[in-house]
């Protein structure tokens, strides 16, 4: 391969060597405490099957892979982890052994949203189909450590509201985010109170929003169509990509729960503020 790749043009560098490993070295014992430390539980006497049926094999990747090839430091567990979850995800059947490293990785240190940016690299520079597989295999994984924690209740009035910037809001616009990311789920939330004649700039979501009036009366505008009145238990779905606004009528305030899909970080795409012209004639 490398022989193809030269021909090819591609110059590859060789990376560092590793450290010498001391003379004493113990690769049994020293793999034995890796290993532990990756799966986040003792397991020096493995209960897997395959340790039972041939324990030499259990001894071996103990020594060798999580003692001497573990201990060469060109190479961090993080960075180990996400090779091995590449080469598992390009091939088929593997379902069991990613779950079993996106575990690891979480273990290790790396975050989920570095594991889903993970999986969405997968999609823009690998395939859609070891992209898919990767993301089923993570969902899994998060959704078991989501379930092992239990219900969590959010209590009011812990995280105080934040004031809207003015780049995104034009008038007074106090954020209450209610609620995160809670993985496998993508879904967050925020209740935004909008005093009289608030209003946020044009902007888009990627996956759309769902909005639910809660006090007061407001406004939604749609870029090139007409505004409609909203009130105190009306549900607004704005589509994906559709350029909208939304903010309190000119003589009453208004509040909202807003809901997005945020996968990655980038729901909306803010645009220019509404001006003061397209405000009033909504208004009319």
């Amino acid at each position: 391969m490398l022989e193809t790749r030269k021909a090819s043009g591609i110059e590859d560098s060789f990376g560092e060597e590793a450290t010498p490993l001391p003379e004493n070295f113990d690769s049994h014992e020293a793999g034995n405490q890796v290993r532990n430390e990756l799966v986040g539980r003792d397991i020096t006497d493995n209960p897997s099957a395959y340790a039972r049926f041939a324990p030499v094999i259990d001894d071996y990747l103990k020594a060798h892979l999580f003692g001497d090839i573990f201990a060469r430091d060109t190479l961090s567990y993080k960075d180990r982890e996400i090779a091995t979850l590449s080469a598992l995800a390009a091939m088929e059947g593997l379902s069991p052994q990613l779950k079993g490293h996106f575990r690891v990785s979480l273990n290790v240190g790396l975050s989920q949203t570095e594991l889903l940016d993970f999986v969405q690299a997968l999609k823009t520079s690998v395939s859609a189909k070891s992209a898919d597989t990767a993301g089923d295999a993570l969902s899994e994984v998060i959704a078991e450590r989501y379930s092992a924690e239990g219900i969590r209740v959010s209590r009011a009035g812990i995280h105080p509201p934040t004031k809207g910037s003015p780049d995104y809001f034009t008038g007074t616009a106090e954020i209450d985010n209610r609620f995160g990311k809670h993985p496998p789920s993508v879904v967050r939330g925020a209740t935004v109170t909008f005093e009289a004649g608030a209003r946020t700039a044009w902007h888009t979501h990627q996956h759309g929003q769902l909005l639910i009036v809660t006090e007061g009366s407001g406004l939604v505008q749609e870029w090139g169509e007409a505004a409609k009145v909203i009130r105190p238990g009306d549900s607004v779905w704005i589509p994906p990509h559709k350029k909208h606004w939304h903010g309190a009528s000119a003589n009453s305030p208004m509040a909202h729960i807003a809901i997005v899909e945020d996968p990655q970080g980038n729901a909306t795409e803010w645009m220019e503020l509404v001006t003061d012209e397209q405000y009033s004639e909504a208004n009319k």
